[in-house]
């Protein structure tokens, strides 16, 4: 598991010390930091991926929808000098250190200078190992791309592309006893990502129509009984096609593996938001790590009711969650903690307390305006 993420050189990092949990919580108000933590460690799984090679460099633009730009604009505003980025990551309390360097400020890429062969536990090609899922997904589409490659080495695609073809790969995969639902006990991947998706919508099913002449699959979706047609992705909305990928993402996830999810909520129900945040806890104490950059308190409050829920195997020491900030000196990080009653540490300002303020306004304002 990694435990610490550190950099200097890179964006808003000027040495920070980042602690990640088996369940990682990135908060903070649009512009503090977050998707920059998550593209450090990005940058350094496409790093350990070319380690080794005569000009091994790293691409700023393209895989993983990124699109940093130049050398440029990824040079911390805050570093003694912007022309080399240091990454550090540690497992266990083991660090491994990653230095890139940049020729010219116009370079679209980063060269790697130095990469510790320890960061090849971020290179495995498996799939489960290493997935990334963006915030702007694949939403309802008719058709779906499917890849040239081996079954072990699909992969789901950062916009959750590639949901359908793996799907169709793994239907009859045996998933992790501890991920099994409820309701689903020893059935497959198919049924039991069926099962999950109840959580966000009732009784939905799913298939996939596969025409190899063309290269594509299909996906159908079937929601309100046998009685019910088969219904194309427009016309059962974009919270089933977002979270689809989240959740076949989860049930894959080997033990040890990471899994980096962006804005989990998108498109979902405030009760689906909260059971999502369960879901992903119930992932993290399979034994996958899970790092989640969110905006909803209901994410939030959905993890804080597992760690209080009995039956849940989340364990409160399990989950870390950092709200982030932008200062002068950089990057900062205010670790928050979550007690045994589902209480936090601390409550710093702009940390999903909107209710709260706008509550208050409206009394305020309900004092002074007629009925």
């Amino acid at each position: 598991m990694i435990t610490r993420l550190s950099a200097t050189g890179f964006k808003c990092f000027n040495g920070q010390n980042l602690g990640l949990g088996q369940l990682t919580l990135l908060t903070g108000i649009n512009g503090s930091g977050k998707s920059s933590v998550v593209q450090s460690l990005l940058i350094a799984r496409l790093a350990a991926l070319v380690a080794g090679e005569v000009k091994a460099i790293v691409p700023l633009n393209g895989p993983f929808n990124l699109a940093l730009g130049q050398a440029s604009d990824v040079m911390s505003f805050t570093a003694e000098t912007r022309s080399e980025i240091t990454i550090i990551i540690e497992w266990d309390g083991t660090p491994a250190r990653l230095v890139l360097a940049a020729n010219s400020s116009a370079d679209r890429y980063l060269s790697v200078d130095f990469s510790d062969a320890r960061l090849s536990e971020l290179a495995k090609p498996q799939l489960g190992q290493f997935t990334y899922l963006a915030a702007e997904r694949e939403g309802p589409r008719d058709y779906q791309a499917v890849q040239s490659t081996p079954r072990e080495i699909l992969q789901l695609g950062a916009k959750g592309e590639f949901v359908a073809d793996v799907l169709q790969a793994y239907e009859r995969e045996q998933v992790l006893s501890a991920l099994e639902h409820p309701r689903a006990g020893g059935l497959r991947l198919a049924k039991q990502v069926e099962a999950w998706l109840g959580a966000f919508v009732f009784g939905v099913q799913i298939r996939v129509e596969s025409t190899p002449g063309f290269g594509v699959a299909a996906l159908r979706f079937k929601h309100g009984g046998a009685s019910s047609e088969w219904m194309r992705p427009a016309n059962i909305g974009f919270g089933i096609t977002y979270s689809l990928p989240v959740v076949v993402a989860g049930l894959l996830a080997k033990p040890g593996s990471l899994l980096v999810v962006d804005s989990p909520e998108a498109h979902l129900h405030p009760a689906a938001q909260s059971a999502m945040g369960g879901f992903l806890g119930r992932v993290a104490a399979a034994g996958v790590q899970v790092l989640v950059e969110t905006h909803s308190d209901h994410i939030l409050n959905g993890i804080r009711l597992a760690v209080v829920d009995n039956s849940h195997p989340l364990r409160r020491q399990d989950v870390a969650i950092h709200s982030l900030a932008i200062t002068e000196a950089g990057l900062s990080a205010e670790p928050i903690m979550i007690d045994g009653r589902g209480a936090l540490s601390r409550h710093p300002p702009d940390f999903f307390d909107q209710v709260e303020k706008d509550i208050a306004s409206i009394i305020r304002r309900r004092r002074t305006k007629p009925a």
